[in-house]
């Protein structure tokens, strides 16, 4: 994890809606609604500062809190600026998922090779299709990665495939060729 740091905030007026140029500022807990204590403060460096002082521009400068709070109210008189710091942004990590299926990396495969994810098998599928009918397309994509050819594909296609669509590769595929599929190849980019 990054170490926390609360960023740049306006010296806000929340009254007259105006910045407030040259604001000095403690920083106090959340919880802290009398505004009794307030927290050891840093800059981005780790050194100490006793005030948070605005820019002439009316911003409260990057700064770091010592005990580790995510939320804070930065005070100056009677403005109260609330100020959740970058890891606190991030709000509260959320349930685990379930466990996957053990996939291999897709870079270790096969060229035109997709996740049947059902399985955990790798083989050559059709590519899903737009809109939202569901089900699967009629083309199949196949694609050259440089230094590995073609994939080699079945005798015979999957069921409703009507056209191949070869992408990347130098030459045209030279494997077997399904009675009935159109197959078009697509040129590498140049």
């Amino acid at each position: 994890m990054a170490e926390d740091y609360y960023d740049a905030k306006l010296a806000l007026n929340p009254e007259t809606g105006n910045v407030v140029p040259s604001a000095q500022a403690q920083v106090y807990a959340i919880e802290d609604v009398t505004f009794s204590t307030p927290l050891p403060i840093t800059d981005l460096s780790d050194i100490p500062i006793a005030m948070l002082v605005a820019s002439p521009t009316g911003i409260y400068p990057p700064f770091k809190v010592a005990t580790g709070d995510t939320r804070v109210n930065i005070v100056s008189g009677s403005m109260v600026t609330p100020a959740t710091s970058a890891e606190g942004s991030r709000g509260l990590p959320g349930p685990a998922g379930d466990d996957g299926i053990g996939l291999p990396p897709a870079g270790t495969l096969p060229d035109g090779y997709v996740p049947i994810v059902a399985s955990g098998e790798w083989t050559a599928g059709p590519m899903a299709s737009g809109g939202t009918g569901g089900g699967s397309s009629s083309m199949l994509e196949v694609y050259w990665v440089e230094g590995q050819g073609w994939p080699t594909l079945p005798a015979t296609p999957p069921p409703g495939i009507k056209s191949r669509w070869f992408i990347g590769g130098p030459s045209a595929y030279t494997g077997v060729t399904w009675a009935g599929v159109r197959d078009i190849y697509v040129a590498p980019g140049v």
